[in-house]
């Protein structure tokens, strides 16, 4: 994408950004699709040399060492041009790699291979001095060698060593002489490997910075003057690397002359799409429902300190063999383990959630949703209209369709889908949280009355249609039965089942 115009979300997290390279991700930030939150980690990058040399020479620490003619010999015969295992082969293997040797092991055999300056095992690496860096031929111009980023990442380099007058110069095979990441690290393991020294740009929190940390080939600032706003501003004017046409002719511009001065540490940022928060937080949902994903990575916090500690862990993993990606995840995990304290203060409060079934009975004014006022104007309109029906039929108790209904069978039935009404507007009125009431809903008169009211009700509802029921079916088996045979299921016997009933209901309870 080349603007905001042609943004299209791809992730939910950027999980580390440098400040450099901030042009589109402000348009993000200032469209609305994405938030910067601290990481909490502060990051350098400086021009390093391994530690060893630093002790031989500390000369070769501090700009003050560097600059000017009379340290280009040094710089040109010290810090030579690393070679690739093909170039090795093809210009500097008395066998072009046939037989193999104290370098070389073989002919490189994929383009990975041929690009690569250091294979554990089958190139150990080499440095030699170019026809531009021999300072006897070309002694105005010749150059030590300090390798750079690649040309789309920020770096400063060629604009600090040529305003400073440091005679260093990046030889890389990408536009602007920069190398990869992978061939940066292959530098600085041949340098080791071969003892050679090396000057080249990184930064940290980084795991190569930590793989080497304690021992010869440490890494070791090169101090550069120290950073101004001036000089800040000055090297923001700077950018598009990879599309130079003449990138030297841009570093030596008037306007970047005040681009001299080291790089300043800066606090390392995590980007969040607001998609994400959206999907977490949706405010149709409850927030009770919410996923903490977006406040967890929102809160997660990473010092450099802790990142070191997880690369050396990694480290520690790598010595013992194994799968790299796997003792990564290994290494993470046990750092998770080790700092469990730290995790859990990114999680937000009140989480993990338990789900709890809401008692209706215990909700107050303030928290009675649609199913509660549903529940309880239900309950009250049926018990009315059951009530309403009683006295009807009380009042109708005369007429023919009544008594042959057998009015104490249409009372009970009644009675009872009366019981069941009131019974369940008893369970959903909420209960009094006064000091004197009772503590327990399950020990309340409500709980307790609405328990007795649905067993009640339902015995008296289903005893007179059981019963009717029983008739209807003797009727039916027997067989003296004539076309005007007639079952007929007195008084007495329905009121002595709903007596068993009633019994039956008063013991269970």
């Amino acid at each position: 994408a080349k603007g905001a115009a042609d943004y299209t979300q791809c992730a939910h997290v950027a999980p580390e950004l440098w400040k450099e390279g901030d042009g589109m991700r402000l348009e993000i930030v200032e469209n609305g699709w994405g938030e910067y939150v601290e990481l909490g980690a502060l990051a350098e990058q400086y021009w390093y040399i391994p530690k060893y040399v630093a002790e031989q020479d500390p000369t070769l620490g501090t700009y003050s060492g560097l600059v000017g003619e009379k340290n280009r010999r040094k710089l040109a015969e010290t810090f030579l041009t690393p070679t690739s295992w093909k170039d090795y082969c093809d210009h500097i293997s008395n066998s072009t790699c046939e037989e193999p040797d104290n370098v070389a092991q073989r002919y490189p055999q994929t383009p990975p291979e041929e690009n690569s300056f250091f294979v554990a095992g089958s190139y150990t690496g080499h440095f030699r001095k170019t026809p531009e860096q021999d300072c006897d031929l070309n002694n105005a111009t010749c150059y030590g060698h300090i390798a750079d980023y690649p040309c789309d990442w920020a770096s400063f380099l060629p604009i600090q060593a040529h305003h400073l007058g440091i005679a260093l110069k990046s030889t890389g095979p990408d536009p602007v002489g920069g190398y990869s990441y992978s061939q940066l690290t292959q530098i600085w393991a041949a340098g080791n490997a071969t003892r050679s020294p090396v000057m080249m740009m990184w930064w940290n929190p980084e795991y190569l910075w930590n793989r080497y940390l304690g021992t010869e080939y440490e890494f070791t600032h090169v101090v550069l003057p120290p950073p101004t706003a001036s000089c800040k501003a000055s090297l923001e004017e700077y950018n598009g690397r990879c599309t130079l046409n003449d990138p030297e002719a841009q570093y030596a511009s008037p306007e970047l002359a005040a681009g001299t001065c080291d790089y300043a540490p800066q606090s390392l940022r995590k980007m969040i799409s607001t998609s994400l928060q959206e999907l977490a937080q949706d405010p149709e949902e409850p927030s009770e429902l919410w996923s903490p994903a977006y406040d967890v990575i929102r809160n997660y916090q990473l010092t450099e300190l802790h990142m070191g500690e997880i690369f050396q862990n990694w480290q520690t993993m790598e010595n013992n063999g194994g799968d790299t990606r796997l003792n990564l995840r290994r290494a993470t995990c046990q750092w998770v383990g080790e700092n469990l304290d730290l995790v859990d203060s990114w999680i937000p409060d009140s989480y993990p959630r338990t789900m709890v079934e809401q008692d209706f009975r215990t909700l107050n004014n303030d928290d009675k949703n649609g199913a509660y006022t549903a529940a309880f104007v239900v309950a009250f309109v049926v018990s009315v209209l059951l009530v309403l029906t009683l006295t009807i039929t009380f009042w109708k108790r005369n007429t023919k369709i009544i008594y042959f209904l057998r009015l104490e069978w249409f009372y009970f039935v009644q009675l009872g889908l009366l019981f069941i009404a009131v019974g369940a507007w008893l369970i959903v009125i909420p209960q009094s949280q006064q000091p004197n009431d009772f503590a327990d809903s399950s020990a309340s008169v409500q709980c307790v009355a609405s328990v007795w009211l649905f067993s009640a009700g339902y015995g008296w509802l289903l005893t007179p249609l059981l019963l009717r029921i029983n008739a209807i079916y003797r009727l039916q088996i027997n067989p003296r039965k004539t076309p005007l045979h007639r079952v007929k299921v007195g008084k007495r016997k329905l009121l002595k089942s709903l007596a068993l009933v009633t019994i039956i209901v008063m013991c269970y309870l």
